[in-house]
């Protein structure tokens, strides 16, 4: 009988194949949560979070999903898939497989990749307080641009989205 290998052996030859600059929330409290996606400079795991690849394999097309993910479009798509706890939102592989996001090829990247770069470094506001947040406003904007998507319909979906019981944790038309 095989010796069982070490955790370290297990995470250095079953896990890190797997490894991702682009990873995707697979858990999220919505009440307190910020990102749904993240981009790391060094490929990495986490527990709550899935690594993905871009078909292309090319770097600033994750850095534009990453800054779609977080828009506010990214994000609907995101809690149109949830099931079961509503605040809690736990995603399947297959559940964010099937995000309902548009084609790279059919959208224009640069305003995605330009968000990414001028707000990488900024701090976005919880989903609950994403309303008046300025950094989630200039996603916004670049992912209207990207995708030729009316900006006042997406400002819209994201006072709503804010205001939404499950995601702000007050009753409704409290603020």
């Amino acid at each position: 009988m095989a010796a069982k290998c070490s955790k370290v052996d297990y995470a250095r030859k079953k896990l890190k194949p797997w490894a991702s600059h682009l990873l995707l929330s697979n858990r999220m409290r919505t009440t307190s949560n910020r990102l749904s996606a993240v981009f790391a400079d060094e490929v990495c795991l986490g527990s709550a979070w899935t690594p993905v690849t871009a078909n292309d394999g090319k770097r600033e097309t994750e850095r534009a999903w990453c800054a779609y993910l977080n828009s506010t479009m990214g994000l609907v798509g995101f809690l149109s898939s949830r099931s079961k706890s509503l605040d809690y939102a736990k995603f399947s592989i297959a559940q964010l497989r099937a995000l309902p996001t548009p084609c790279v090829s059919d959208l224009d990247c640069d305003p995605l990749v330009k968000a990414y770069a001028s707000l990488s470094k900024q701090k976005l506001a919880s989903f609950r307080d994403m309303a008046d947040c300025p950094a989630r406003t200039a996603l916004d904007h670049a992912a209207a641009d990207a995708t030729g998507m009316d900006y006042a319909v997406i400002e819209d979906w994201r006072q709503r989205l804010a205001a939404e019981p499950t995601v702000s944790g007050r009753a409704w038309g409290t603020r």
